[in-house]
């Protein structure tokens, strides 16, 4: 079990600092006016999507058995603070979703890439 908990804090640091790491760069890029509003906004979420399927790489990697169930335990604690936190309208939770659907997706992808056999 300590195991699991450890694979869980790792894929939810990964997601973390990535997503920290790119709202970082992006923001410098705005805040220079290198790029636009618009291309920040979609630039965010692109890269949101990106950490989070690279968090969803990790569990899908590291764990043995029922791995998107255990996918589903991480999403249910990352998923309370992204709604709370989200814009609340309707792209704001399309937003949300699509990033919780790509953690979700690499999990499973990894997992059956890894265990075909």
């Amino acid at each position: 079990m300590k195991n699991k908990v450890q694979i869980y804090v790792q894929s939810i640091a990964i997601v973390l600092i990535l997503t920290m790491l790119f709202s970082l760069v992006f923001a410098s890029l705005y805040y220079f006016n290198v790029i636009q509003t618009n291309t920040f906004h979609i630039l965010n979420w692109i890269s949101g999507i990106l950490a989070f399927g690279a968090g969803g790489f990790w569990i899908g990697k590291c764990i043995e058995k029922k791995a998107l169930f255990n996918a589903f335990l991480v999403l249910l604690v990352v998923c309370i603070p992204a709604l709370l936190l989200c814009e609340h309208t309707l792209l704001g939770y399309i937003e949300v979703l699509s990033k919780l659907l790509s953690y979700m997706a690499v999990c499973l992808f990894i997992y059956t890439t890894k265990h075909k056999s």
